[in-house]
């Protein structure tokens, strides 16, 4: 996200620039430090709108969109999610931890298919091909999400 948010910041300076322009066309901000002080704060605004947007982005809308792509139903939600990791360099990826409800547990260990190499393993989905790795593993109450790009 970091990497995200580097080139967003000329982005959000241009618009601070014309919002700040507007506001002294209309007499709403002095000029001289305190028109100066005004661009610098509609800056950092700007910033921290495109932070939360793509926070919720990453966290829910992502996150969401993964399961149902792997599980082909949305199991876990935002409140439910305990970890999540974002990886950008050198390979990007992100990965979620989600901490599930007794039922939903059981409901989705009965998928799981029988391992005979790895018992107690639970991987709902897996998929490792030349764009990635992707799965889906339930340990105890805990479902990890995962899409790593290579």
């Amino acid at each position: 996200m970091g990497f995200a948010l580097f080139f967003a910041a000329p982005i959000a300076f241009a618009g601070a620039l014309i919002l700040s322009g507007i506001a002294h066309r209309w007499s709403l901000v002095p000029r001289g430090v305190p028109g100066l002080l005004t661009l610098g704060l509609l800056t950092a605004a700007i910033m921290a709108g495109l932070a939360t947007i793509l926070t919720f982005r990453l966290l829910a809308v992502d996150g969401a969109r993964a399961q149902q792509r792997m599980l082909g139903e949305q199991v876990a939600g935002l409140l439910q999610l305990r970890h999540y990791e974002d990886s950008e360099f050198p390979d990007p990826g992100q990965e979620w931890h989600y901490a599930l409800d007794p039922e939903t547990a059981a409901r989705l260990r009965r998928r799981c298919p029988v391992s005979r190499d790895r018992p107690g393993e639970c991987r709902l989905y897996l998929r490792a091909d030349r764009r990635g790795l992707a799965f889906v593993t339930l340990a105890g109450e805990r479902l990890i999400v995962a899409e790593l790009s290579l």
